[in-house]
């Protein structure tokens, strides 16, 4: 009865161009499948950044904000435990993929950031297994340049970490970033700074 009383209160109707249009409530259930079919698009090779980016953008119509918002949330943990490293060519390959689509999520809602933030703390920490600047900035140039802002951002905040192998990491990430803006491949980075 109260279920019935509350949907009653509160339908779960759209109004488009006056025409109305009942929204059926999107179970969970539903929600996990659709995570799961997205992160398999992620870790196929053979589908592209913009075959996820279509997808995606199917899966944005087609749920309300709160259905958005459970589903983002389960696919950024998703992608987290999946431990990603950047010495696979694959798994980066699922970064870039990833952090395109979350480019996208962002755009309708920023509060989304707060989810992604242990992801780029991942892909961060990850760079770590990178010896070198060079394959360093080639990395981070293939990332959309909102993404390499929102990296910058974090590693340049390197004082207020606790942890001390990850602070002295992201001070030398940071700094090498910032004396490297000449590099002959820094272009994103450089807008970015």
């Amino acid at each position: 009865l109260y279920k019935n009383f509350t949907d009653f209160i509160n339908p779960s109707i759209d109004i488009v161009e006056g025409v109305i249009i009942d929204q059926p409530k999107v179970a969970v259930s539903d929600i996990i499948k659709e995570v799961s079919l997205l992160t398999d698009l992620l870790i196929n090779d053979d589908q592209s950044v913009e075959d996820c980016r279509s997808y995606a953008q199917i899966l944005i119509n087609k749920y309300q904000l709160q259905d958005l918002t459970i589903f983002v949330r389960e696919f950024i943990v998703m992608i987290r435990d999946m431990k990603l490293t950047l010495s696979s060519r694959h798994d980066f390959f699922v970064y870039i993929k990833f952090y395109n689509l979350i480019q996208l999520f962002l755009s309708i809602n920023d509060e989304y950031l707060d989810y992604v933030n242990p992801v780029i703390d991942q892909f961060l920490l990850a760079m770590s297994d990178i010896s070198g600047i060079d394959w360093r900035i080639k990395l981070f140039e293939q990332l959309p340049e909102f993404i390499i802002r929102i990296c910058l951002d974090k590693l340049s905040k390197f004082e207020t970490i606790s942890n001390q192998k990850q602070r002295n990491f992201y001070c030398k990430l940071f700094n090498d970033f910032k004396d490297n803006l000449d590099h002959k491949d820094v272009k994103n980075i450089k807008f970015a700074f």
